[in-house]
């Protein structure tokens, strides 16, 4: 089974340089068995973020469109089934997830339960 990677700095301490080396770096970490997602987007993964969080908008969820329940909903399940898929294609050993505005914007329970129910549905153990 999958172990999971959660990194999750807090803005501004350098974790957009953590997230341009593994997306740049996708390849070779494969190769070795670990995993970035591109379904949770293509360099920071802002999908993380988006898709855990409660309904409102800001600037990180805006480029989304995710301006109404119902567009949250379909947004919530368009990343599930994206990244279950990519997941089952690749087999990791490791799941690496990285997004630096968790730690700052998910305040409420219910977004960090929806977070870690996301991740460990693919994964055996974790490590933030």
């Amino acid at each position: 089974m999958t172990e999971c990677v959660l990194q999750s700095g807090v803005e501004k301490t350098g974790s957009t340089s953590i997230q341009f080396s593994l997306a740049k770096s996708r390849p070779k970490l494969l190769a070795r068995g670990v995993l970035y997602p591109e379904a949770l987007g293509e360099r920071n993964q802002t999908k993380v973020y988006a898709y855990a969080s409660q309904t409102g908008v800001d600037e990180v969820k805006s480029p989304f469109g995710l301006n109404n329940p119902a567009a949250v909903q379909r947004f919530r399940a368009a990343v599930e089934q994206n990244l279950a898929q990519e997941v089952a294609a690749k087999k990791p050993k490791v799941l690496c997830v990285s997004n630096e505005h968790c730690p700052s914007r998910l305040l409420l329970a219910a977004a960090i339960e929806r977070l870690a129910g996301r991740v460990e549905a693919h994964c055996a153990g974790r490590k933030v």
